[in-house]
């Protein structure tokens, strides 16, 4: 059983210092750790990034935690730990099907808010996007790329009030597009903004926090159920252990994140499906309890 962890840039024998107590837990737990170089894999040297890991006389799994990679640079890594004898569990078609939203939102689409989305390649002029929000009438919407959001810059660049009033969607578009810079993946995601059971608002970006849990799966089972927010008091229980286990058994993936939320009327709602190589974990997490299942998990595969 092998995880594979980024490096720390300057202690390269080690991994990055969001990573070590997971590191940790990961070798308690009896897996094989090995070591990449992030930053010579986003560089594409893909020999240097991979150069701490010996090849392997026979084929072994393996699972990556760290952070985001491009559909891109996630082959990159997969092809080059596969020449190494290590075969990530996730092949770059499942990366993609969960890392970008639009893959895999026919799945969830009956438990999700309404979603719309453009390609960057059509461009974003406000005739485009205009034309594309119809669809919400005087709804209020939220906007993201394929992948990520602005939450945190709530008001200015993720949460337009109106659809149809096109100074402010054109505004709140354009801010976020600034703040994503390259890093904007895939295109514009435009979701029906539902209202959430609310647990306070952010202190710093001012947006609501909700009931929102995280949900991981591995094998599509719930090896892991955390609560969002770190910065929100929640009492109460999070979603029924088994409500969507339909929905996981479509998705396909092993190992992926799962983020739902509750109704102001109480009712669950999935927000979206992500990969659990690059799915952050809240300070709630019991990391030797979720690598324990994780490694049992693996073992139920063998």
């Amino acid at each position: 059983m092998n995880l594979i962890f980024c490096s720390d840039p300057l202690n390269p024998r080690m991994p990055e210092s969001l990573y070590i107590d997971e590191y940790s837990a990961c070798l308690n737990a009896g897996f094989r750790v090995n070591l990449i170089d992030f930053d010579a894999l986003v560089s594409g040297d893909i020999p240097r990034a991979l150069g701490s890991i010996a090849t392997k006389s026979t084929a072994q799994p393996a699972i990556y935690r760290g952070w985001m990679l491009t559909l891109a640079q996630y082959e990159a890594l997969y092809q080059g730990l596969l020449a190494k004898g290590i075969g990530l569990m996730t092949s770059p078609g499942q990366y993609a099907h969960c890392h970008h939203f639009p893959n895999a939102y026919p799945i969830i689409e009956n438990w999700s808010p309404r979603s719309i989305w453009l390609e960057k390649e059509g461009g974003f002029s406000p005739e485009r996007v205009v034309h594309a929000c119809r669809a919400f009438g005087e709804k209020p919407i939220v906007i993201k790329d394929y992948v990520k959001s602005q939450k945190h810059y709530w008001k200015e660049a993720c949460f337009v009030p109106c659809a149809n009033d096109s100074e402010a969607l054109d505004k709140v578009m354009r801010r976020f597009i600034e703040l994503q810079g390259e890093s904007l993946a895939g295109g514009l995601v435009f979701r029906e903004f539902v209202p959430l059971k609310e647990l306070g608002v952010h202190p710093q970006s001012g947006m609501p926090m909700s009931r929102e849990f995280r949900i991981f799966f591995f094998n599509r089972a719930p090896i892991s159920i955390l609560k969002y927010w770190d910065d929100a008091a929640d009492p109460e229980l999070g979603p029924p252990r088994d409500l969507f286990l339909a929905v996981a058994a479509q998705i396909d993936s092993a190992f992926f994140s799962m983020d739902v939320a509750q109704t102001v009327g109480g009712d669950w709602l999935i927000l979206e499906i992500g990969d659990g190589q690059v799915s952050g974990f809240s300070e709630a997490v019991d990391l030797p309890l979720f690598y324990s299942k994780l490694a049992a998990g693996f073992a139920k595969r063998d």
